[in-house]
């Protein structure tokens, strides 16, 4: 037995694994988890022409906005690589998040439990994107500890915020933004960082002129800003079923509604 003990702590595999491991904190795992998180990359290939040139601008760009037609695969694409630019080393934090805006305007009532538990629901998404790379106990411990990898990222608390370098960010239902939450999104960013939104802008609540992400892409179209690419999904993209592309042709069909 000592031998055996003894052996696992020359691999870098020793007791103390165990209470690091249950703590989600694999960062003081000594050898093997180095070893295991580079091995543990999810491979995936984009679908559509419009998944390619997400991925493409998640390499090149600080910032991608995956603009368009729901079911078309932007959270789980953006969800996986960011979880993979972990595992590789690229980021060393990764934030998830959505405006706290229920569908149409409708009331959950009081919900009670810590910011997590409040919106755990509505992270559901991301959470199970990311588990398919990490597993769903890394995320979940991650999320739940004060100073894990994973965090919650909170738009009512993001003004005055400072993520630091080498971070990645995805906001999903981003049309649901404010110009002015846009502008306080954009102004925290630091070198080496990664922000990903994703929307559909038909899908949103507000007016035209208060949708935070149809005034981002005017100032990318207006002013020309560089590091920055807004990539365009249609209805053509849709992945989930041949029933959901009919229904949203069906929709946009019968309101006149375009992704512009």
């Amino acid at each position: 037995m000592g031998k055996i003990r003894n052996r696992q702590r020359s691999d870098g595999r020793g007791v103390n694994d165990r209470k690091y491991k249950s703590e989600g904190n694999y960062q003081h795992v000594k050898p093997k988890w180095e070893e295991d998180r580079k091995t543990r990359k999810f491979v995936f290939h984009p679908k559509t022409n419009a998944q390619r040139e997400s991925l493409a601008s998640f390499e090149e760009n600080m910032v991608t906005v995956n603009y368009g037609s729901v079911a078309s695969g932007k959270t789980a694409i953006s969800c996986w690589w960011l979880a993979n630019q972990y595992l590789e080393g690229n980021i060393k934090k990764i934030y998830i998040g959505r405006p706290n805006t229920t569908l149409d305007n409708r009331e959950n009532g009081f919900r009670s439990g810590n910011i997590l538990e409040k919106v755990y629901a509505s992270l559901l998404p991301q959470i199970q994107y990311l588990s398919d790379v990490l597993g769903r106990s890394v995320v979940d411990m991650q999320l739940e500890k004060k100073d894990g990898f994973i965090e919650l990222l909170d738009i009512e608390y993001l003004r005055g915020m400072d993520f630091g370098h080498n971070i990645g960010i995805h906001l999903d239902e981003a049309q649901l933004l404010r110009p002015a939450e846009i502008d306080c999104m954009m102004t925290r960013l630091s070198t080496g960082s990664k922000l990903i939104l994703s929307c559909d802008p038909l899908q949103r609540d507000q007016p035209k002129d208060e949708c935070g992400v149809i005034y981002l892409k005017h100032l990318v179209d207006k002013y020309n800003l560089q590091d920055i690419e807004v990539v365009k999904y249609s209805r053509e993209d849709i992945l989930r079923s041949d029933f959901v592309y009919d229904y949203v042709c069906a929709m946009q069909d019968n309101y006149g509604m375009e992704v512009d």
